[in-house]
């Protein structure tokens, strides 16, 4: 029993000076940060999108680093110094594919935007409340031309952080009942019982054969 207790005692120190040799390691002191534009307007895309494949080179896991990508199309991450390459998911965003891969190198604090071509897109909007009824009305413009149109929709909410998960409440709209290609857009929702002073709310438009919406920027309501 005696010659087990120093054996103890000698593994739980090693075991501290491990701990302490893992605290003493410096935090991420370099920021990249960025958005993704469509002539050099930011892109609404839902809150925390997953696309962006972050990886440092030289080390032999290549692990992609997680960068999320809040609803303004806004990201930021907190890293290392040194050499980094930036990839998009195919088919994760409201936009054509990109391909191409970005290598930079960071060293402090770096500024990335990237440009994108949206399937879409929204302008001219603007929001109405008549009653307990709210109807929003927009310019919809095809960007590119091997995308149809799926639907559009209307989301709102008590907050800013409103897309098709965060609402509290949606009105969907199919490509074949909307006017014509060359006509404003307009889709009502019924915000009876959502609150009595203000809401918040975002238009969204999908494309065929892709799962995300592009939005508009979130128009705080008041009534």
């Amino acid at each position: 029993m005696k010659k087990i207790i120093p054996v103890v005692f000698a593994i739980l120190a090693l075991m501290m000076l491990i701990s302490c040799e893992y605290d003493n390691y410096d935090e991420p002191g370099s920021v990249l940060e960025g958005r993704f534009v469509y002539n050099d307007r930011q892109v609404g895309v839902k809150n925390d999108l997953d696309v962006i494949r972050l990886y440092e080179e030289g080390w032999q896991n290549m692990t992609p680093i997680d960068v999320s990508v809040n609803h303004n199309g806004i990201f930021r991450a907190a890293l290392f110094d040194g050499d980094y390459r930036l990839a998009l998911s195919p088919g994760s965003g409201p936009w054509e594919d990109i391909p191409d891969t970005l290598d930079f190198r960071l060293e402090g604090s770096r500024v990335i935007d990237i440009p994108v071509q949206p399937f879409f897109w929204i302008s001219n909007e603007t929001f109405e409340v008549n009653g307990s009824e709210l109807t929003a009305t927009f310019d919809l413009e095809k960007v590119t031309t091997d995308r149809e149109l799926h639907s559009v929709a209307l989301f709102v909410g008590n907050t800013s952080l409103v897309d098709e998960q965060y609402n509290a409440k949606d009105v969907r709209i199919n490509a074949e009942d909307i006017n014509g290609p060359d006509d404003p857009v307009s889709i009502t929702i019924d915000i009876a019982g959502i609150r009595e002073d203000f809401l918040y709310a975002r238009i969204g438009v999908r494309a065929t054969g892709n799962q995300q919406f592009i939005f508009s920027p979130a128009k705080k309501i008041e009534f």
